[in-house]
């Protein structure tokens, strides 16, 4: 009954907009076929992951890029092609490098890029690796500078975790995204 009602209230437009989101994929990690078990719930083999995007297609879904997104939450008049999704992951693990074609979101502890990530035991992808991926069609964003939990930290702790993690993508990439991941 409310969405029969909205539906008779809504124009045209606004019944489009409601009706035509978006499905966010986050990824943690994409581990090797084989590998011990990932040990994320955000984790997901190669295999796996290959078949959720051969589903994706199958199903008619199309990927959305950052832009487009991004237009979407700021224009009221932007609306969506059904069946939109996007994909993203955390801490650049290289989960998504591959994929540029599908405008993945990949989001990085700034301070940690290019380092081996001792909690997860994995490198970081580098700068290099991010400029190359953000021009394939990928899009970066900030996930802090070292992955604190931010709402333990004081103020200005905070202020530089998220002000200097943007300084520094705008700093070594061409476009990055204006989001930030919120890490743990």
């Amino acid at each position: 009954a409310f969405w029969r009602g909205v539906r008779r209230a809504a124009s045209r437009h606004e019944w489009a907009r409601l009706t035509r989101g978006y499905s966010i994929l986050c990824y943690h990690q994409i581990t090797r076929t084989g590998a011990r078990r990932p040990p994320h719930r955000l984790a997901v083999d190669q295999a796996r992951f290959r078949r959720q995007l051969r589903l994706l297609r199958l199903a008619g879904y199309r990927p959305l890029s950052s832009g487009r997104l991004l237009a979407f939450h700021d224009r009221p008049d932007a609306t969506l092609p059904r069946r939109s999704f996007v994909l993203s992951a955390d801490d650049a693990f290289a989960a998504l490098m591959d994929h540029g074609n599908l405008h993945p979101q990949m989001f990085v502890p700034t301070r940690a890029v290019g380092r081996l990530d001792d909690a997860e035991g994995m490198s970081i992808t580098t700068w290099q690796r991010l400029r190359e991926f953000e021009s394939s069609g990928g899009g970066v964003g900030s996930h802090s500078q070292v992955h604190h939990p931010l709402p333990e930290l004081p103020l200005e702790a905070l202020r530089s975790e998220t002000e200097v993690s943007l300084a520094d993508l705008r700093q070594h990439l061409a476009d990055p995204l204006p989001i930030l991941a919120y890490p743990n």
